[in-house]
């Protein structure tokens, strides 16, 4: 206890102006602390979806962070490109590091600074966007593409198995879309505008599956 009274008494006779100083240096580092992963989250998919932006809009209808609800609950999906060549779904993880991982395996690896920790396949995730797109669409798996979009920054090495699903850095991801066509002749402007009035625009709901999301996929 004398210790932290000391500490105390030495912290008040510093300057006015550097203990300021010191306090928000502190509250900067609670808020990062708190809210660091979902500004990164942000980030990321604000980065993913300048990019897709640059595709012809006369073919590709690109839709931001969706909220769908099938007979499974709720699905946040960060990117959907709808085209008449296909469904482009992108998940978007903004990483610093090293990933490693397989779309066999359910868990990939992250290498930060020297130290390793788990976390759940963005194709496994993905998948399971696409399941509830094909439910609510009533579309075959073949029409739909997934894409797991990294930032430029992170070192990735995944191996996939499947040509329907790629893992990409953000640069890439524009071309990934474009060169890969899954199919011919989808009414792209019928379904954009079916997801656009199945999307869940409640605020609350929406905040409590995100607090929901952060809990399971880090």
């Amino acid at each position: 206890m004398d210790f932290f009274v000391s500490l105390w008494n030495g912290f008040m006779v510093l300057p006015a102006s550097f203990r300021c100083l010191v306090l928000v240096v502190i509250v900067l580092l609670i808020f990062a602390k708190i809210c660091g992963n979902q500004f990164l989250g942000k980030a990321g998919e604000h980065w993913a979806s300048q990019e897709l932006s640059k595709l012809p809009s006369a073919e590709y209808r690109v839709l931001n962070d969706l909220v769908l609800n099938d007979s499974h609950g709720l699905h946040q999906i960060d990117h959907v490109v709808v085209s008449p060549y296909g469904i482009y779904v992108v998940e978007t993880k903004n990483y610093t590091g090293s990933v490693i991982g397989d779309a066999k395996y359910a868990n990939w690896l992250l290498y930060v600074g020297g130290q390793k920790r788990k976390f759940h396949s963005p194709l496994r995730q993905n998948y399971g966007h696409i399941k509830c797109l094909q439910e609510l669409l009533g579309l075959d798996e073949s029409m739909f593409v997934s894409i797991v979009c990294f930032a430029n920054r992170t070192k990735v090495k995944v191996t996939v198995h499947s040509d329907c699903e790629f893992v990409v850095h953000t640069d890439d991801l524009r071309s990934t879309v474009l060169n890969h066509p899954q199919s011919r002749g989808l009414d792209a402007e019928g379904i954009a505008q079916k997801l656009q009035m199945l999307n869940v625009t409640d605020k609350k709901i929406r905040k409590q599956h995100v607090k929901q999301l952060q809990s399971v996929h880090r």
